[in-house]
């Protein structure tokens, strides 16, 4: 009983607080003075979700009841954001830069109510900055799913809606399976789509990158230099190439070339290298492909793109790699390859299992990048563990073994492609 009143008693307090904020039909918006470009675009991301929640106008030029500040103000922490009471009136969002600020105004959003009579902004007042440097989503945009083929505005305001939730990362596919070639009318529409999906978050301020299969071919690709798919696993496609000669190697690094001279614009900030599911090859030549033939095209392929992007990370997925694999991937990287920089290593291996043993794990940037079941996600991500077999559920990453997470409460883990619950112990994504 006494604990029925007590609940009672907290439910009560709660809706008194959120209550006796001021609901109100117009809001001001204060920039910087001289606010870069991607700043004023956060405002005008606030004022299209208060738009599309209640008919309260956001305005910069007028005066209204309730004012809202963004502020750049330095030392918060990076990706961080504050959020006070702005003296003499209304709020203040402080951030180092504009991203900070965009989480902030998510939070902000978050913790509001929009009712018929107006906005009534949230009483949430603190700092916050994420643990994670890199918070993911990947967009599986091909096989004509909802991120190939839903409008393109819906998916932007997605795109969007990750940003204000803190993510700070998209990667996309460019599927050539799909197409008759770069130049193919198919081609062209698409990557304007990506375009359209890749420029919303770099508009945001987001990092943007590529999954791609280290031996992908496009549809019309000479069959001459297709690959045996009597090597492949998972998905098969026999447009992918044998990269196991001259020309085979060049029509693949040439594909990549153009696409990457497309993406300049974008600026590219991740490349994940696939070996399966699309990928391999059977021929003699190129097995065993995982420490074999694998390599042999993902390095230049990798050398390309830090060519064109020189700050663009490389991810070697090891996806359905077998336990031989590993151990010739182990014996290929006894020293350091050449992937990596002399300073701080820039190629990291994305792994179903665990990646113990590899060089990169002394330097501090080797992951294991797997798939996991939900219901067993919390143990899946305990230190030094790669996730278990199982059904499909969402991309994790791990980095030796350090996860910190919040003291107390059930909380969200953004994962590469999903969020799921997980425990007060288990931290989400680390830096990859």
């Amino acid at each position: 009983m006494k604990l029925c009143a007590s609940l009672a008693l907290v439910l009560v307090l709660l809706f008194a607080a959120v209550d006796s904020a001021q609901e109100v039909d117009r809001v001001r918006v204060v920039l910087p003075a001289g606010a870069p470009q991607d700043v004023t675009h956060v405002a005008r991301v606030f004022a299209r979700q208060v738009a599309q929640r209640c008919e309260t106008r956001v305005v910069t030029d007028e005066a209204a009841p309730l004012v809202i500040e963004l502020a750049l103000v330095p030392g918060i922490g990076p990706d961080g954001f504050r959020i006070e009471d702005r003296p003499g009136e209304g709020i203040r969002i402080c951030a180092e830069r504009a991203r900070g600020l965009l989480y902030g105004v998510g939070k902000l959003l978050r913790t509001s109510r929009f009712e018929r009579g107006g906005f009534s902004a949230g009483s949430w007042r603190g700092t916050s900055v994420p643990d994670k440097p890199v918070r993911g989503i990947y967009f599986a945009t091909h096989f004509h799913n909802y991120y190939h083929d839903a409008p393109i505005e819906e998916v932007q305001r997605y795109v969007e809606d990750i940003g204000l939730w803190g993510y700070n990362t998209l990667l996309v596919w460019y599927d050539m399976h799909h197409f008759q070639g770069f130049d193919s009318r198919e081609a062209v529409e698409f990557r304007q789509r990506l375009q359209a999906i890749l420029g919303a978050a770099r508009r945001l301020g987001l990092d943007v990158g590529f999954a791609c299969v280290a031996n992908e071919g496009y549809a019309n690709s000479p069959e001459a230099l297709r690959a045996d798919v009597t090597g492949m696993r998972g998905a098969a496609f026999a447009s992918d190439i044998c990269t196991a000669t001259a020309e085979g190697s060049r029509y693949v690094l040439g594909n990549f070339a153009e696409l990457f001279d497309w993406a300049a614009d974008l600026q590219p900030k991740w490349f994940l290298i696939w070996p399966y599911d699309s990928g391999g090859c059977g021929c003699a030549r190129c097995q065993p492909w995982g420490h074999g033939g694998f390599l042999r095209c993902a390095q230049p392929l990798a050398h390309l793109a830090r060519h064109k992007f020189p700050d663009a990370q490389v991810v070697l997925s090891t996806w359905f790699f077998t336990g031989e694999e590993w151990a010739g991937l182990r014996q290929a990287f006894a020293s350091r390859p050449d992937w990596h920089t002399e300073h701080a290593p820039r190629t990291a291996v994305a792994s179903r299992s665990a990646a113990g043993g590899l060089p990169g794990n002394q330097h501090g940037r080797l992951v294991g990048l797997g798939w996991i079941r939900r219901q067993s996600a919390p143990d899946a991500l305990r230190p030094g563990m790669a996730g278990s077999q199982g059904p499909v559920a969402g991309w994790f990453s791990l980095l030796r073994g350090h996860f910190r997470g919040p003291q107390q409460g059930v909380v969200r883990a953004v994962l590469l492609g999903c969020r799921y619950d997980r425990r007060p112990d288990v931290a989400g994504v680390c830096r990859l």
